[in-house]
């Protein structure tokens, strides 16, 4: 039996070099995207109730309509944690945060 944990990894935010590193583990190689803080537009919180709740933080990077998920699919954290975690990422990267209402 062999068990791979697809899609873990792991968000490095680095101030000094302004860049940030997203790892996953992917089927047959690992996946890299650094990204400058520069090219990132804002910070989204994406929250859906009901049957099936979500709630992610993803980074919307500007001239792209793609948003960058940041956190696991599976992760079903308390809303409050989800939006305070989201407020310090914008903070820290010095952009909006978006999907509070």
């Amino acid at each position: 039996m062999v068990f791979i944990n697809f899609g873990s990894g792991f968000n490095s935010f680095d101030k000094s070099s302004k860049m940030v590193l997203i790892k996953r583990k992917g089927l047959f190689k690992d996946i890299d995207v650094n990204i400058n803080f520069d090219e990132i537009k804002s910070v989204k919180l994406d929250i859906s109730e009901g049957f099936n709740p979500r709630r992610r933080i993803g980074l919307v990077l500007k001239g792209r309509r793609k948003i960058l998920p940041l956190s696991s699919a599976g992760d079903l954290k308390p809303l409050l944690e989800v939006e305070e975690e989201g407020a310090r990422l914008a903070k820290f990267l010095s952009v909006n945060l978006e999907g509070i209402k």
